[in-house]
């Protein structure tokens, strides 16, 4: 808008409104966060590697910005995918095992109730009607991850929010 005085002309400009230039700084802090997601969902592939194809879990991010809260949830796409012939289990509890709960000590029994267990160890094969397995203690290969990228997580919201401001404050 131009004005015209009897000093001189002056422009001004009308500022975009607050819901605009929240949702500028909202952008740019999720567009911040996806190297940060991927390198989270790299860290846990990274873990699983060596893993069987159907016993992978496939991670990936989920990033949200809202009024109040910025979070980088790694959720698992295969989830619910079944174990195979290992029960009634799925990719989900067997990262839960491993990651968060571990395992009581417990007895293992062939999937055939004539069968037999065959393994080997130090090159002798055993077979065996049952084993006793000892359990294992939880890896919290999950809680590592995010405490090791978690001074990543802040840089990225702080320096997105600075650059959202930026552009907020530029016209977006």
């Amino acid at each position: 808008m131009a004005r015209i005085s009897k000093t001189g002309m002056s422009i001004t400009r009308r500022p975009q409104s607050p819901k605009y230039q929240a949702q500028i700084v909202r952008d740019e802090v999720r567009a911040g966060l996806v190297p940060v997601g991927a390198e989270h969902v790299r860290r846990r592939e990274r873990i699983t590697a060596n893993w069987q194809a159907m016993h992978q879990p496939g991670f990936e991010a989920a990033i949200g910005v809202g009024p109040v809260e910025v979070y980088l949830r790694i959720r698992m796409a295969n989830l619910n995918a079944p174990l195979g012939q290992y029960g009634n289990y799925t990719v989900g509890d067997l990262w839960r095992w491993l990651d968060k709960t571990g395992t009581p000590p417990h007895m293992i029994y062939p999937l055939d109730p004539r069968g037999v267990l065959r393994f080997e160890i130090g090159g002798v094969v055993l077979y065996r009607k049952w084993v006793r397995h000892p359990g294992f203690p939880p890896r919290h290969w999950s809680d590592m991850i995010n405490a090791e990228l978690k001074d990543d997580f802040d840089k990225a919201v702080n320096n997105a929010m600075r650059r959202g401001f930026r552009k907020a404050l530029a016209g977006g």
